[in-house]
């Protein structure tokens, strides 16, 4: 069969562009396989020889190097603990998250619920446009709460009142006196007051209306808010106590800096 020099060299390139794409897969494929048994042989707990010593810097089994000096992880600074997630109880239904997960959702509901109460002193049937439930896990919950929130700051904005401000510390936490909830086991200890559910969230959306979130406490493992009147609180989350609101600064003639509020759990 006669074929023209044209199709000759067309036919040649199709052929030499079949080539170079299996030379691509090959490649592809090798780089792959290399991947994975670098992925097998990587332990990032695998000990190295400390820097500055003989064969620094290379992978040891953990065995030493002979003289007795001590190695070093592979890692920079000390290994990460693992993102556990637990569960929290403050809800209709228990909410499983990390602990960070768990402060950051109860913050926005408080944030939320603070928000809805200041529309509802002017505008009392209002309600916010939201889904009640985006999705069954912590994120969708807080995304849900965030929603609720800015439906009421849109309120705020349309009633031409965007203050949310609420009460001086020690009205939040004290009545006739004395401070909310009942005394926490130790009969000594007057610092640590239990209360309900309802009272728990009354409470964080009372002191945390008009707060602002700061990050200047150090060693404090949660959220810090510093509210209109100088005080300082917190909101973490205790695996022996689930949800806490701490006072970490205030008027210390009235309310004692250390004053923790847990919520009472149904057995």
């Amino acid at each position: 069969m006669f074929r023209s020099a044209t199709h000759r060299i067309l036919e040649d390139e199709a052929a030499a562009g079949r080539l170079r794409a299996e030379l691509l897969g090959l490649r592809v494929d090798a780089s792959l396989l290399r991947v994975l048994l670098l992925h097998r042989k990587y332990d990032p707990g695998q000990p190295r020889i400390p820097a500055g010593q003989s064969g620094g810097g290379r992978w040891t089994d953990g065995g030493g190097t002979g003289d007795g000096e001590r190695i070093r992880v592979a890692q920079n600074g000390p290994p990460r603990p693992a993102r556990s997630t637990t569960t929290t109880r403050l809800g209709a239904r228990p909410l499983e998250g990390t602990p960070g997960q768990i402060s950051e959702w109860a913050a926005t509901r408080m944030q939320a619920d603070a928000a809805v109460a200041a529309v509802r002193r002017i505008d009392r049937d209002w309600r916010p446009d939201y889904p009640s439930s985006l999705t069954e896990t912590i994120e969708g919950e807080t995304a849900a709460e965030r929603a609720r929130l800015e439906s009421a700051e849109a309120r705020l904005a349309e009633l031409a009142d965007p203050d949310v401000r609420g009460e001086v510390l020690h009205a939040c936490v004290m009545e006739n006196g004395e401070l909310i909830g009942r005394q926490f086991r130790n009969a000594n200890d007057v610092t640590t007051r239990t209360v309900d559910r309802e009272t728990f969230w009354e409470l964080g959306s009372r002191l945390i209306a008009g707060a602002e979130r700061i990050d200047r406490l150090p060693n404090y493992d949660g959220l810090r808010y510093l509210r209109w009147d100088g005080s300082v609180f917190g909101l973490r989350y205790s695996r022996k106590y689930d949800l806490t609101i701490d006072i970490l600064g205030g008027d210390e003639l009235l309310v004692v800096r250390g004053t923790k509020f847990h919520f009472r759990r149904d057995r």
